[in-house]
């Protein structure tokens, strides 16, 4: 008799009927790693045993190993399920056990037929997924059943995960995320998750008051999706364990109101009807969602009754067990209760203005309170998928020469990823060439970005085989490109300090000797000025000639996909500690604010100047790069450096002529 485990996922044998005394248990790759002692093991009901206790006699072990490494034995006939203590396969492939039972007329034998019935239960941990374990690859067959990190793919964020018996609704099992969800929205989609590009609302708004206040009586001002990330959160990722502390002074991760946590749905973001949002659609990764919330059939209430024996005044059992934390809470504007409170969403409306959640202090359990959708709650996430979301295939990073318009930061199908080394890439527009490479940890939220690594010198026109958004124009007709250089006082183009232009257009500016290279010749490395460094751009062309960024009226936000970078490419956010520019000069320039060389040195910055006033100045001397972010009526934000001084978040005039370097998410 032979039972076949599986190679990936639990070995699980129940209720097999067997009439042949031996045989094998052959289980590929199932004793790699620790073995759940609380449920592995043979039963022989006691009826079936004749007269034996304590064995058959001394030259036989009810469970005796045919691979002389494994140490684990049976001295005694079990009348119920015993565990094997530990075991050291030396071949994990094919593990062998012998099984010898007594026969109902009270003798025994190494070898034959036992005509009564005999069952066996045995539950096996699996060897432990490849590393990373992403968790967009875990379904409930494979989810370990011992605590183990893994990644979210779409922010290389780290979380610990587990199964957990009888979590489930009806008894099922769950995998559970054991750290609180700490994902801002964006990053990349390889699994197709649900909620990828959703623009979560950030705790920039909390000083203004706007939409992401945390109301106690409504959602927000308007229905927005908001997440708050107090300081010190201690967010993990790549090959760093998340913390495992349950304070709120580890990594208890971002606080969602319901909202954001439901994935930005119309019937979560609105609090004039209890209706019930799609569960499939939510913050969590694909194939991930939030427990249910209500009581006695909630997940939060099953899973306080297993790990927690169902307390309602003490949570050392979530703590224990679950590594919950007291991460606090956000609402009316401010945090509070970390340290003393924990608040977690679950995907189930409780009424108009209100949905479940488990709430838990020293001394006090709900599993099924409800709560106003407009506070920030914490979010932990849950599995029950039969499968795991299929990868893509594993992405190609950009050979040299490759169109920079089918390069994203982790891929797509037929497409490339961001090489992490400084490979020379061209426009298809115009076939000029640029460096790009990626640059961990500089996208607002969270994430790496791919740079342009050399200044755009993009004049318009060319092909658009890639759907390239500068084909636009903006109430002007400038024969589908940018105005070309022109510097005389009433010129459209004069690079006024104080509006746009005379009539909101759309211009650059060439400087002689701009060196621009096209083809196979790489780019200039030159950070003085004097090499490859550019033309340079008014905020209305480096925006697309959107009519939002090509006046001074009003401090209105332009759409940040369209742009004058190649398709799939967009400028850098440039807000004070979030933005994009503020990001890269902590990563690559040690956050100085009084020397730019860790710019030069790692992202080939440039002293290429600026044009204004009709003319060019500071070549050699200074850098001035546009972001996306409008600052005010008049202004945008942009980076800009001197050989001593660094202002990532800097704001100035918006009929300037800057430098522009594009960014693929």
């Amino acid at each position: 008799m032979t039972i076949q485990g599986p190679s990936t996922g639990n070995l699980t044998l129940a209720n097999q009927v067997i009439t042949n005394t031996t045989g094998t248990i052959t289980t590929p790759a199932i004793f790699s790693n620790s073995i759940d002692t609380s449920n592995w093991g043979f039963a022989i009901p006691s009826s079936q045993v004749q007269g034996i206790t304590n064995g058959f006699d001394s030259s036989y072990s009810i469970l005796g190993p045919a691979n002389a490494n494994n140490t684990a034995k049976f001295a005694s006939v079990p009348s119920t399920a015993t565990p094997i203590s530990s075991t050291t396969a030396a071949n994990p492939t094919a593990d062998n056990y012998d099984f010898f039972f007594a026969v109902s007329s009270g003798s025994y034998m190494p070898t034959g037929t036992y005509t009564g019935k005999v069952i066996i239960s045995a539950l096996g941990n699996a060897a432990m997924p490849p590393s990373p374990l992403y968790l967009q690859a875990i379904n409930i067959n494979n989810c370990p059943v011992v605590r183990t990190m893994a990644v979210d793919a779409r922010d290389n964020h780290t979380y610990w995960v587990r199964k957990i018996t009888g979590t489930g609704a009806g008894g099922t099992d769950l995998c559970w995320m054991e750290t609180n969800l700490a994902y801002a929205g964006g990053g990349t989609n390889t699994y197709g998750d649900t909620i990828n590009g959703m623009t979560l609302g950030t705790g920039a708004n909390i000083a203004s008051g706007q939409a992401c206040y945390g109301d106690n009586a409504t959602m927000n001002t308007n229905g927005q999706g908001c997440f708050w990330e107090p300081t010190g959160s201690n967010i993990t990722a790549g090959a760093t364990e998340p913390s495992t502390s349950t304070t709120g002074t580890g990594q208890y991760g971002y606080l969602y109101n319901w909202c954001a946590a439901m994935g930005g749905q119309a019937s979560a973001c609105q609090t004039s009807t209890a209706t019930q949002p799609d569960t499939t659609i939510n913050v969590c990764p694909a194939g991930w969602r939030l427990p249910t919330g209500p009581a006695t059939t909630g997940e939060f209430t099953l899973l306080n009754n297993l790990i927690n024996s169902g307390s309602t005044s003490s949570p050392s059992g979530l703590f224990n067990n679950g590594l919950y934390m007291y991460a606090g809470t956000f609402y009316n504007g401010s945090f509070s209760d970390q340290g003393s409170g924990g608040y977690y969403w679950s995907s189930t409306v409780s009424s108009a203005a209100n949905a479940f959640r488990l709430y838990f202090t020293s001394s006090n359990v709900a599993p099924a309170s409800a709560n106003i959708k407009g506070y920030g709650r914490s979010v932990r996430c849950v599995n029950d998928s039969i499968t795991a979301a299929e990868p893509l295939p594993p992405p190609v990073p950009a050979p040299t020469g490759s169109d920079i318009q089918r390069i994203t930061l982790e891929g797509t199908p037929g497409n490339y990823s961001c090489p992490i080394t400084r490979t020379r890439v061209r426009d298809a527009r115009d076939g000029s060439t640029y460096w790009v490479r990626r640059i961990n940890s500089t996208q607002s939220g969270g994430g790496d970005l791919c740079w342009m690594e050399t200044n755009l010198a993009y004049k318009g026109g060319g092909t658009n085989t890639y759907g390239d958004t500068m084909t636009i124009t903006a109430g002007t007709s400038i024969a589908g490109s940018l105005n070309a250089n022109s510097t005389g006082s009433s010129s459209v183009c004069y690079g006024n300090n104080d509006s746009m232009n005379t009539n909101g257009q759309g211009c650059f500016w060439e400087p002689t000797g701009s060196n621009i290279t096209v083809g196979a010749t790489n780019p200039s490395t030159s950070t003085t000025g004097t090499g490859q460094y550019g033309v340079l751009y008014n905020w209305c062309a480096a925006m697309g000639n959107q009519s939002a960024a090509c006046q001074t009226g009003a401090a209105t936000q332009p759409d940040t996909t369209i742009n004058v970078c190649p398709s799939g490419w967009r400028l850098p956010t440039g807000q004070a500690t979030t933005g994009e520019f503020t990001l890269l000069n902590n990563t690559l320039n040690s956050g100085s604010t009084s020397s730019p060389t860790g710019l030069f040195t790692n992202g080939l910055y440039m002293y290429a100047g600026a044009f204004n006033y009709g003319s060019f100045g500071n070549q050699g001397s200074y850098g001035y790069y546009w972001s996306s972010t409008v600052s005010s009526t008049t202004t945008a934000f942009s980076l800009y450096f001197s050989s001593s001084s660094v202002s990532p978040a800097a704001t100035v005039n918006k009929g300037a002529g800057f430098s522009v370097r594009c960014v693929a998410p």
